[in-house]
């Protein structure tokens, strides 16, 4: 079986963190080499060369560019609905273009559990072949016109708090959405543009419509809306059962068809021909949403992704996702990986790929198993570079792999001779010494970041409020962190070139200003940075225990994209 495991591209050991090696239990190994054989081999398709990724012209000689970043369930404004929609989105757009700015990214915008909307995570999601229909702005949907007064009462309690309250959010949003369908109806305005929109996505958008239906069914019986948890002749989209639920809750399909369409819309209007979005694809689905149940044999349901333990996660991580089927991704021309990479790409013009590092190698949690007990297992990295760069190309879309952590031998080389730029985040960026990169040591081919959703604004990490919030939950090792936060504080306040004693504005000056001299091709800036706010999105290894996905702005969009200051912390990077 050891033999065998290895054939099957199961690793022996793994590295973690710091340069020691772990072996991996050989009931891991044997476990997984059963799954991984599982499939019935066919003779793979032609080897075909990665091929160039998109790169926009304003990179060309080396030309660079910048964006801002924001979190979009966490936009204020005077006329949202409790979380920010794709209408604040395209006002984030237009200022951003006012700024010189090529870029706008946001958190992953895939359909989560609209049937269970306190499942708020984007990188969770039910599907990253569509949209989240919470992001639509109900008022600027086909019969939306007056639905904020009609549901007044219900807009207000989705308002209120400093924190999203998804299920508020989803119980002002839902009525108010099927009201205006039932309108559009009797009036179907762009009824033309809905009907090639239902061609173009197919069977794949009828599945999903379905699932949702179902999920929504079951929900009203109090059994939750994720297919495990459902009868068995549910599981199947294509069982008897399935198939007469669909035809006899038609309208109700439909009904989820039409939201995906307004999403798509609303998105779509967001970009302008200068400004163009930077969205974020998630590593992989959530293993009972719609996207593993509308193609189960692309997927392995036996196992989750996660990461082996390492200094930052002893026990390991176990992520909770579906993993893809290396062998049925080949075999199939990668079909599946194109799928989801095309679902983002049509609406960015920049897409960052979640855990790029998937691409060569994933690290399987066989079902029952702890995140220790887990083992590698080997994916076609070259192909899935190659219908990357494909897909990028005809998408016209810049590609960041997100490649942080013990990154597999070659892989680096492999994306950027693709013309695929890394992901670098100015805490993590270190020498082979441990010292912080200097400026101009920054890779060209990379996109930076001072902040990121894992980690703390400036202002917070100078005053150590995220290793407060941690120490309240994990009080063991916070000495060493704060230690360890004091080095770090030093070291990157003198190569910003500020004081130790810097304000939170002087350091997030300092900070853009560094990034905009490295070498790195796109440099992206957070809006938490531009607000000077200390509370970070996401708390990693926290359910929970920290509001992740919930902390709102502080500041109205209306008030910061007036705000002279903001707009100086802004550019910053450009200058």
């Amino acid at each position: 079986m050891t033999d065998a495991a290895e054939a099957l591209g199961v690793a022996r050991s793994y590295e973690v963190i710091g340069g020691k090696t772990a072996h991996v239990p050989e009931a891991t190994r044997e476990r997984l080499a059963e799954i991984l054989g599982g499939v019935e081999a066919e003779a793979p398709g032609p080897e075909s060369e990665p091929g160039q990724a998109y790169t926009p012209d304003m990179l060309a000689d080396g030309g660079k560019a910048w964006g801002v970043a924001v979190q979009l369930y966490a936009l204020r404004s005077e006329r949202n609905w409790g979380i920010g929609d794709l209408t604040d989105l395209a006002g984030v757009v237009r200022w951003a273009e006012g700024l010189g700015a090529s870029y706008v990214g946001v958190n992953p915008l895939h359909a989560l559990f609209l049937a269970e909307p306190a499942r708020r995570s984007p990188y969770s999601p039910s599907s990253r072949l569509f949209l989240n229909p919470l992001y639509i702005d109900p008022e600027a949907a086909p019969g939306g016109r007056g639905t904020r007064d009609e549901f007044a009462g219900a807009v207000d309690a989705a308002r209120a708090g400093d924190l999203v309250d998804y299920d508020a959010v989803a119980a002002a949003k839902r009525p108010a959405l099927e009201a205006a369908h039932a309108r559009w109806r009797e009036a179907p305005e762009g009824e033309d543009r809905f009907g090639r929109y239902l061609a173009e996505e197919g069977e794949a958008l009828r599945r999903h419509a379905l699932f949702e239906a179902l999920a929504d069914d079951h929900t009203a019986r109090g059994v939750p809306g994720g297919f495990l948890a459902w009868p068995e002749a549910y599981r199947d989209p294509d069982s008897a059962e399935a198939l007469a639920f669909a035809e006899a809750h038609a309208g109700e399909v439909r009904f989820h068809q039409w939201l995906q369409w307004v999403a798509h819309e609303q998105l779509s209007a967001a970009s302008t021909d200068r400004t163009t979005l930077y969205l974020d694809l998630a590593v992989g689905a959530a293993p009972d949403g719609s996207e593993v149940w509308s193609n189960p044999s692309a997927y392995v349901p036996s196992v989750k992704l996660g990461a082996p333990p390492d200094p930052m996660a002893m026990s390991g991580q176990d992520w909770g996702l579906t993993p893809m089927h290396p062998k049925v991704l080949e075999q199939g021309g990668f079909a599946a990986l194109r799928a989801v990479l095309r679902a983002s790409m049509r609406h960015a013009g920049a897409l960052r790929i979640d855990h790029v590092l998937g691409y060569a190698r994933q690290f399987w949690i066989p079902a029952g198993a702890g995140a220790a007990d887990g083992g590698y297992v080997a994916f076609p990295r070259d192909g899935m570079i190659a219908a990357t760069a494909e897909e990028s190309r005809q998408d016209r879309c810049l590609v960041i792999g997100e490649d942080l952590g013990t990154v597999p031998e070659g892989l680096t080389e492999a994306l950027q001779a693709a013309d695929i730029l890394s992901y670098y985040v100015a805490r993590w960026a270190r020498d082979e010494a441990g010292g912080f990169l200097a400026a101009e040591d920054y890779p060209r081919q990379c996109l930076a970041v001072t902040s990121t959703h894992d980690v703390a604004p400036v202002a917070g990490w100078l005053k150590g409020s995220d290793l407060d919030a941690r120490a309240a939950i994990e009080p063991e090792g916070d000495q060493d962190a704060r230690s360890e936060r004091e080095a770090e504080r030093a070291g990157l306040l003198a190569l910003w070139g500020v004081d130790e004693d810097a304000s939170p504005r002087e350091a997030v000056a300092a900070a853009h200003r560094f990034m905009g001299r490295s070498s790195a091709a796109v440099v992206m800036v957070a809006l938490e940075d531009l607000l000077l706010q200390e509370r970070q999105v996401n708390m990693p290894g926290t359910t929970d225990e920290h509001p992740n996905w919930r902390v709102r702005y502080a500041r109205d969009l209306g008030d910061w994209t007036r705000d002279e200051d903001v707009r100086a912390l802004a550019t910053e990077a450009r200058r």
